[in-house]
C-alpha cells in the first residue's frame, strides 16, 4: 500500500516539474519576444530546408552547408567560403540559413522600403524574382502577410525602379516629399501621388485645395527630384536652364518654392481697413472670420488693431474674427455687431510700419438653424485706407457664396521703378 502511496506521490512531482518548466519557458520566450522587431515577428525563424536561391550545398561530417559560389568534390570555391548551415547544432561554426535569410531581409528593409512600407520580401521560387516592400510579411518572407496590403516593388532593371510608378524607389520619395513639404510647411489636406509621364520617368506630385473661393480649386508641386529626373529623360537645348531653376529655387513648379516678396512703397502702407454692411438701412456685421494677406501670402490680420463701434450684438469678443479660424461659423458662435446706425462697421487698424496687403478675405456667417451662410451676411464693402490717408481701390474676387474676397493689385503698393529701372527690365 505504502508502494502504491510512493508511485501517486512521484507521479505528482513529476507533472509539477513538467508545468514548472512549461511556464517557465512561456515566459523566457515572451520576454525574448519584447525585443524583436517586427521583421523578427513577421520571418518564421524555423530551420530552412532547402539553400537560398542561387547557391549549392554540400555535406561535412557534422553540417550541410550552402555556397554561393560554385561546389566541386564537395567543396565550396567562394571566396566568401560557405554562407550558411541547413543543420545547426550546438557545435556549428556556421550561422544557421534562417538567420541568414532574416539578416538579409533586414539589409533590403533598409536599403529599399519607405517608411510607410519598411518590411522587405522576397519569393526567389518564381522567375524572375519577386521583390518588393509592404507594411508587413508573412512568416517566410515572400510576400505581403494580406494581398490587399499595399506594396511596392523592387526591380533588378534600375531603369524600371527609376520610371516605374509602383516602384519602391518613388514610393520612398512619395514618403519624403510628404515629411519635406506636406508636413514642414504644414500644408493642410495635402496628399502626396504619382504621376506617369508617357516621355519618361514619373512625377511625384503634391496638391491641396486653394484658399476657398479662389481658383483654381486645387494647387500642386512636383518633388524637386521627381522634375530633374523628367527633365533629364526629354533633354533638349533648355535642359540645364531647367535644371538651374530648381537648384537655385526659381522654379514655381517644385514643392518648397518661396515666390519673391513683391517690394512695398511705404508711403502706401495700409493703415487701416473698414468693413461695412451694403446697405443704408442700418443691420449688422455678422463675420466669423477675416484674413488679410500682406504681400508675401501671409496673414497678417492678427497683428491689427480690431474695434466695432458698439457692443457685441451676442457677447462674442470682437478679437474672434482674426484668431486664425477660417471657416464660416454657426449662428451664435460668430461675432456680430450691435445696430444701432446705419452702416454698421468693423475697423482693423495696422501698427507701424504699415503693411501692403495683397488681398482681404471675408468669412461670412451661418443663419439661424441653417448650415449655408447667409446672404445677407455677404454683402459687405471694404475700403482701405493707406499711411497718406488715401483711399485705396480694391477688387471684389469672390467666386464662393459663402466668402468674399477683396484683392489689391500688388502694383498700387509696390515701389514705382524708375524710367532707368523699366529700360534695364527690356533689355
Amino acid at each position: 500500500m505504502k508502494t502504491i502511496y510512493l508511485l501517486l506521490l512521484l507521479v505528482i512531482i513529476i507533472i509539477g516539474v513538467l508545468i514548472y518548466q512549461k511556464y517557465s519557458s512561456n515566459e523566457g520566450f515572451e520576454d525574448s519576444k519584447k525585443h524583436l522587431t517586427q521583421q523578427d515577428l513577421d520571418v518564421d525563424t524555423t530551420q530552412m530546408h532547402s539553400c537560398p536561391k542561387g547557391m549549392g550545398s554540400y555535406m561535412t561530417d557534422t553540417d550541410t552547408l550552402c555556397c554561393s559560389g560554385r561546389v566541386e568534390n564537395n567543396e565550396c570555391l567562394s571566396p566568401n567560403y560557405p554562407v550558411c548551415t541547413l543543420t545547426p547544432n550546438q557545435g556549428s561554426k556556421f550561422k544557421a540559413c534562417s538567420a541568414y535569410r532574416r539578416d538579409y531581409l533586414k539589409l533590403n528593409s533598409k536599403n529599399h522600403c519607405p517608411t510607410s512600407m519598411p518590411n522587405f520580401f522576397e519569393d526567389d521560387s518564381k522567375t524572375p524574382t519577386i521583390s518588393g516592400c509592404a507594411g508587413s510579411v508573412n512568416k517566410d518572407g515572400t510576400a505581403p502577410i494580406y494581398s490587399w496590403l499595399p506594396k511596392c516593388s523592387v526591380y533588378s532593371n534600375p531603369t524600371d525602379n527609376t520610371n516605374r510608378s509602383n516602384s519602391c524607389l518613388n514610393q520612398k520619395e512619395v514618403d519624403e516629399l510628404n515629411v519635406s513639404f506636406c508636413q514642414a510647411f504644414k500644408v493642410e489636406n495635402c496628399s502626396v501621388w504619382t504621376q506617369d509621364n508617357s516621355q519618361g520617368p514619373p512625377l511625384i506630385n503634391a496638391s491641396w485645395p486653394n484658399t476657398p473661393g479662389s481658383t483654381p480649386f486645387t494647387l500642386q508641386c512636383t518633388s524637386p527630384q521627381s522634375a530633374k529626373r523628367a527633365i533629364r529623360a526629354v533633354g533638349g537645348d533648355d535642359m540645364d536652364s531647367k535644371l538651374a531653376a530648381i537648384e537655385n529655387g526659381t522654379d514655381p513648379s517644385i514643392c518648397g518654392y518661396i515666390p519673391p516678396v513683391p517690394p512695398c512703397n511705404p508711403d502706401n502702407g495700409i493703415k487701416s481697413i473698414d468693413i461695412t454692411s451694403g446697405g443704408p438701412y442700418g443691420g449688422t456685421v455678422s463675420i466669423s472670420q477675416i484674413v488679410v494677406k500682406d504681400n508675401a501670402g501671409k496673414n497678417i490680420a492678427n497683428t491689427a488693431t480690431v474695434a466695432g463701434p458698439y457692443a457685441s450684438r451676442n457677447f462674442q469678443p470682437i478679437t474672434k474674427i482674426i484668431d486664425g479660424k477660417l471657416e464660416p461659423l454657426s449662428y451664435g458662435e460668430y461675432y456680430e455687431s450691435n445696430n444701432n446706425e446705419s452702416y454698421p462697421r468693423i475697423s482693423l487698424t495696422f501698427p507701424e510700419p504699415y503693411p501692403c496687403i495683397s488681398s482681404i478675405t471675408y468669412y461670412g456667417a451661418k443663419g439661424f438653424n441653417d448650415p449655408s451662410v447667409n446672404p445677407n451676411n455677404m454683402n459687405m464693402k471694404m475700403s482701405i485706407t493707406n499711411k497718406q490717408g488715401k483711399n485705396m481701390p480694391v477688387v471684389d474676387a469672390t467666386t464662393d457664396k459663402s466668402i468674399q474676397v477683396f484683392e489689391v493689385n500688388p502694383e498700387i503698393l509696390a515701389i514705382k521703378a524708375s524710367m532707368k529701372e523699366k529700360r534695364n527690365q527690356l533689355n
